[in-house]
């Protein structure tokens, strides 16, 4: 794998996604995929809660399990006109899984470091992604019911701990909040056993060089 660090812009995309994630697991009726507590604890943040909590650098959700052996099962076949049917899933999930996908797509392309990282899925399902078309990767996320799922949705202590950390009125203990659910995400052992993204990111001493603009930085408030 290529290690090439991340852009600014490519958190940007994340923090963006992040926000559309919040507003659709806090709305109502609950989402099924989003368990009660989450759901919960969302829906009583504020707006500024929900913009600092954006702004972890990784995407809060995944797209079911990122199994490489079910997404095999996407073929060539004939298409559909995507902005005339109705997919499966509500129109708020529907429109995160394109952006989402749409996003990764282009990361699994150019960057398939910077795509491990922000999503944790395997590499062999970022092969398989890279290889197809958009279009034909789209159509057959419509055929699913759900897709979206709160990152490490089972450990609640995790979920506890990024709600506390947006609360929290000193920028630098919600930067150390971030960084301490960075290192859990980056460590977490996937569906394939590996801890190839955690191993990557200790790699790259210059990582840090490109993760940050100096101009845009010195004006955030978050």
């Amino acid at each position: 794998m290529r290690y090439t660090s991340p852009w600014v812009a490519d958190f940007e995309n994340v923090t963006a996604l992040n926000q559309c994630f919040v507003e659709f697991a806090a709305r109502r009726p609950r989402p099924p995929t989003v368990g009660e507590s989450v759901h919960g604890a969302l829906a009583a943040l504020s707006l500024t809660e929900r913009r600092r909590l954006s702004r972890q650098p990784f995407l809060l959700f995944t797209l079911g399990d990122y199994d490489p052996g079910l997404w095999r099962q996407c073929s060539t076949g004939p298409q559909r006109d995507l902005l005339r049917d109705t997919a499966l899933m509500s129109v708020a999930e529907w429109r995160l899984v394109t952006s989402t996908l749409s996003l990764l797509w282009i990361l699994a392309r150019d960057n398939r470091y910077c795509a491990r990282l922000v999503a944790g899925a395997p590499d062999e399902w970022f092969s398989l992604v890279a290889g197809k078309p958009v279009v034909e990767l789209l159509e057959f996320a419509a055929g699913f019911e759900h897709l979206v799922i709160p990152r490490l949705a089972n450990e609640q202590a995790f979920w506890r701990r990024l709600i506390a950390g947006c609360r929290l009125p000193a920028r630098k203990s919600r930067e150390a909040t971030r960084f301490a659910a960075f290192h859990r995400v980056l460590s977490h052992i996937g569906a394939d056993g590996s801890l190839h993204v955690a191993a990557a990111a200790c790699r790259r001493a210059d990582a840090p060089k490109r993760l940050a603009d100096p101009v845009r930085s010195k004006n955030r408030q978050d």
